[in-house]
């Protein structure tokens, strides 16, 4: 896509890299987390809201600008505003694809 960067590997990705397709095979720990994490009622409602977010991501072609590197994880994103106060973890591959990692409670950076 044009304006967006190529990747140079795993875990090399930028902001503004190009995403060519999301992975969601820890769909059922990332939906149990959405539960507990997003104020999502049940599994089954965790889980179409996932995935839209991450057609969300394919239909733009990079990640989002208000994701965050996670600070213990080089290769993996945090993506804010997800469901109720969550944030979704996605891990960076090679060829323009993330995988779905889990959901965490969102914190903004200090403390916020």
């Amino acid at each position: 896509r044009a304006g967006a960067r190529a990747g140079v590997g795993a875990g090399a990705a930028h902001v503004d890299e190009f995403v060519e397709r999301v992975v969601n095979s820890n769909m059922g720990h990332a939906s149990g987390r959405a539960v507990e994490r997003a104020g999502f009622a049940t599994q089954k409602e965790a889980r179409e809201a996932l995935q839209q977010f991450g057609r969300g991501i394919e239909e733009r072609g990079v990640i989002p600008g208000n994701a965050i590197r996670d600070p213990a994880h080089a290769d993996r994103w945090i993506v804010p505003g997800f469901g109720n106060n969550g944030a979704v973890v996605y891990q960076v591959g090679g060829g323009g694809k993330i995988t779905l990692k889990t959901v965490l409670e969102w914190r903004p950076p200090g403390g916020g």
